[in-house]
């Protein structure tokens, strides 16, 4: 089990979904695809940060429009006016927004089929496939109020002891990945 409890139905949609984005990538002549899940809200300068992002010559493999008010990040340098491409200290768990390109897709379906955590989850550990996942910082995208209810949160409840053990294996690993593995460069703009 890659988790530290079984995944909600909820979960398993959601990575579903996720799946058949990067299956469609893959099945088109795109080199990259913008995925937005339904909760979230565009920011003025979106359109602005996306064509940055187009602009970047070197392999990438995600990069993260949304996040958090305060990132931890490792390395930084401008894409666009008032935004910055990011490399993060730790990758955050958040999937409402980004762009993913054919290798991140390919990389993925490889490696992630079948899943066992849920997909925000699973991105954290970019060291288990080589991801090279990075940011935009501020997030050109947020996530908009029918955010704060969701049916996968509903759906969690206590945790046993064995469950609260995972846990902890969990993120113990989690943390050696991320302090043992080698971070990606920032591509060159």
């Amino acid at each position: 089990m890659q988790y530290y409890k079984p995944l909600a139905n909820g979960e398993k949609g959601c990575y579903a979904s996720h799946i058949h984005v990067w299956r469609r990538l893959l099945a088109s002549d795109a080199q990259a695809m913008v995925v937005l899940e339904d909760d979230v809200r565009l920011h003025a300068d979106f359109s602005e940060v996306i064509h940055g992002i187009a602009r970047i010559e070197q392999p990438w493999d995600m990069i993260k429009l949304v996040g958090r008010s305060r990132e931890k990040v490792q390395m930084q340098r401008p894409l666009v006016a008032g935004h910055s491409l990011i490399r993060y200290a730790r990758v955050p768990s958040l999937t409402a927004a980004y762009v993913i390109s054919r290798a991140g897709a390919e990389k993925l379906l490889r490696t992630r089929v079948p899943f066992g955590r849920p997909v925000d989850v699973d991105l954290r550990f970019w060291f288990e496939n080589d991801l090279h996942v990075f940011g935009v910082l501020p997030a050109a995208v947020s996530l908009d109020d029918t955010s704060e209810t969701s049916s996968i949160w509903q759906q969690r409840s206590g945790l046993t002891l064995p469950q609260r053990w995972r846990k902890l294996c969990m993120k113990l690993q989690l943390a050696w990945g991320n302090a043992r593995a080698r971070q990606p460069q920032l591509p060159q703009l």
